[in-house]
């Protein structure tokens, strides 16, 4: 089995944009690609590391649903170079696994961008989360030094008010 590509993203969660006062359905969200460029020069025996990479990648794709897409391509138990593209998106598959499967890289179209590699798309979709963490992690940061602040705020109008209560009710000493 040659494997030439084998590269993807993984969003579980919330929808983006993603916020740290909108936590509610988190994990209502998937937001998934693999690609996989792979040949097999031994079908029936390669057949058994491709269901280790989908295991290991999407264990809840069937094997035996890809091995019966990739048959038509096995010719004297080898194949072509073959582009596989595996996607979940919660809106446009409705939270099912999808497949394409060809000789040709594939084209991704999606949110009205205009057509790119597979290759591209993912980079653009890393990209795209690790900012959204990146902003998410910033908002949680922040939600925690105004939370300090506003302990410390009351920490400090507390002592105020002991100290005030403390001072005018103090116990006169006995003559």
């Amino acid at each position: 089995m040659s494997i030439y590509t084998c590269t993807g993203y993984k969003h579980f969660g919330a929808e983006p944009p993603l916020s740290f006062h909108n936590r509610h359905g988190e994990q209502d969200f998937r937001d998934n690609m693999l690609y996989l460029s792979v040949a097999f020069s031994d079908w029936k025996h390669d057949r058994e590391m491709l269901r280790f990479v989908l295991d290991t990648h999407f264990n809840c794709f069937s094997a035996k649903f890809m091995e019966k897409a990739i048959q038509p391509y096995v010719q004297a138990n080898q194949t072509p170079q073959l582009h596989l593209l595996i996607w979940q998106h919660s809106r446009d598959t409705q939270g099912k696994l999808k497949l394409s499967i060809g000789t040709g890289e594939p084209v991704v179209e999606r949110f009205g961008q205009e057509s790119v590699s597979a290759q591209q798309y993912i980079a653009s979709r890393r990209a795209y989360y690790a900012g959204e963490y990146a902003r998410y992690e910033d908002e949680e940061k922040d939600e925690a030094r105004r939370w300090e602040l506003r302990e410390r705020d009351r920490a400090e109008r507390r002592r105020k008010r002991e100290a005030k209560a403390g001072g005018t009710n103090t116990p006169k000493p006995a003559s």
